[in-house]
């Protein structure tokens, strides 16, 4: 019974798993699989070509390489998942460029200017990426540690060291051929200062400025190639102008046939380093509609502020407090077509593509689970009918193991004998008869019973015709069952006389288990039952 009961509903399942993998496939837009990352990697969202794919513009990530052992202990409120390292390892570079890959970030903006430190990081940094297929641009840091603006001596010296140690690199990302470069305070410098840093330089290399509004960029317009604004600061929640500035200044600098590079940043808190505005990153809230404001900006590239950027609190570098929460929120974005916000909306508020996708595959699969357990419940009654064709002695018995007891005439009783149903028809017979009949259930109605003739031991029977001649076999066990009608009959040779009774079956514990059934004097209402093995 039980094996015919798991084929039906194996079958069953087996026919409802392809419709609900069909459904998956259709809800569900995966990513390629990406090659095998360092342990603790996110999932990998989007290779080079598929975050192109998604918006058509590559992620930038601003990337700082001015961290050692003693640089870990100020101003800082949070730590990196991989500890506090120094920007002179190259397997936390490596371990670096594999998470942003995996996130869909397609190169490092590097924090530079013309030190010894500086200069030999940059270029570990260059090895790792060029073996990792990895990009990498340069922001100069144009102001020192209280922002005051560098000598503009100094600064035309740093770009051309730039120029003729880095640029010509191939790992360098470049727009239009040449190598990306952005001049970070370029609004602490007058007009005449920039043209002496850029002239000698532009024919080689792109020098974006920082600027922070459409007039700067004005400004600087013609001795530049366009802007890098380094918005890490703004609250797309409450900043009603933050989008139409961006679109502005994109406006402004295409243009003129520039590049624009649009600010996307998780958050911000410079409160340890002497700012007072704070932007709560709100679980990634902040990180997505950024995201979707900038892309709207129609941006020649976007940079996101920051990897690793400990002292303002906008990294999204895996870290000790938020893990990689962030990581996987750029994944999802560089994988899912953007919904683009209206004026300073936040874009996560409403439920996405991806999210509306995945409720109606919930819904289809809870349906076919529905059904299936409707047909499961049809093929166990229709098992349940043929054995009952089949084999009318198990009739009685559910396909769950739980006894079905039908009604019975007037005077009738039935009871279990180790594990069988057996009648009990003392009643249907005058009191006084001393014959010995074999009685078993013919079909459903335990009424139905035919008589017939047969020898046992040289005594006279009743016996049905279902059963063979000399006794009645149970369907389980093949022992011959006699029932006494007439209860002071007397008991045949070698036979074995007692009441089993339901809570007298083989089980640890009861007493009599291990031998014969415990002997007693039978009650009124039941019968005498004698067992020959």
């Amino acid at each position: 019974m039980k094996p015919i009961v798991i084929v039906i509903a194996l079958a069953l399942a087996a026919a409802a798993c392809p419709a609900v993998h069909a459904d998956a496939a259709r809800t569900r837009q995966a990513p390629a699989a990406p090659a095998q990352l360092p342990a603790g990697t996110p999932k990998a969202a989007a290779s080079r070509d598929a975050a192109a794919e998604a918006d058509g513009v590559p992620l930038l990530a601003f990337y700082y390489i001015w961290y050692d052992a003693t640089t870990w202990n100020r101003a800082k409120v949070d730590y990196p998942q991989i500890g506090r390292y120094s920007s002179d390892d190259p397997q936390v570079m490596r371990q670096h460029i594999a998470w942003a890959k995996s996130a869909g970030i397609d190169g490092f903006i590097v924090s530079w200017k013309d030190t010894p430190a500086n200069d030999r990081r940059l270029q570990l940094l260059a090895d790792v990426a060029r073996q990792e297929d990895f990009k990498l641009a340069m922001i100069y840091q144009g102001l020192d540690f209280d922002r005051h603006p560098l000598p503009v001596s100094r600064v035309a010296a740093d770009f051309l060291t730039f120029r003729d140690m880095f640029a010509s690199d191939p790992v360098f990302f470049r727009l239009s051929g040449k190598p990306l470069t952005i001049w970070s305070g370029t609004w602490a410098y007058s007009h005449a200062d920039v043209a002496r840093v850029t002239g000698p330089v532009r024919s080689s290399m792109l020098v974006l400025s920082s600027e922070k509004s459409l007039d700067g960029y004005q400004r600087l317009a013609d001795v530049t190639d366009g802007d890098a604004y380094y918005w890490s600061s703004v609250n797309p929640a409450t900043n009603g102008n933050y989008g139409p500035k961006l679109d502005a200044m994109s406006t402004a600098i295409h243009r003129n046939g520039q590049y624009w590079i649009a600010p996307v940043a998780p958050g911000f808190d410079a409160r340890l380093v002497g700012g007072s505005k704070t932007v709560e990153r709100r679980d990634g809230a902040t990180l997505r509609s950024e995201y979707a404001t900038a892309v709207a900006s129609s941006p020649d590239a976007l940079g996101l502020i920051s990897w690793n950027e400990f002292s303002e609190n906008s990294y999204v570098e895996p870290s000790q407090k938020y893990g990689n929460r962030y990581l996987s929120v750029l994944a999802d974005l560089r994988n899912t077509p953007t919904v683009q916000p209206a004026a300073a909306a936040d874009s996560s508020d409403p439920v996405s593509g991806n999210d509306q996708g995945l409720q109606g595959s919930m819904m289809s699969n809870l349906l076919l689970l529905g059904g299936f357990f409707v047909l499961l419940g049809c093929g166990l009654g229709l098992v349940r009918s043929v054995l009952r064709r089949r084999w009318p002695e198990t009739a009685l018995q559910s396909p769950f193991g739980v006894p079905n007891r039908p009604a019975l005439p007037p005077g009738t009783g039935l009871y279990p004998v180790r594990g069988r149903h057996v009648l009990n028809a003392e009643p249907l017979l005058p009191a006084g008869v001393g014959t010995r009949g074999n009685l078993a259930l013919d079909g459903d109605d335990p009424a139905k019973y035919r008589a017939g003739r047969h020898r046992d031991r040289g005594r006279a029977t009743e016996d049905h015709v279902d059963h063979p001649p000399d006794r009645a076999v149970g369907p389980a066990t093949g022992h011959a069952i006699d029932r006494s009608i007439n209860q002071g009959a007397p008991e045949p040779p070698g036979h074995r006389s007692g009441i089993e009774r339901p809570d007298q079956s083989d089980s640890p514990g009861t007493e009599g288990s291990a031998g014969p059934p415990h002997r007693q004097h039978p009650p009124s209402g039941w019968e005498n039952v004698h067992v020959r093995h």
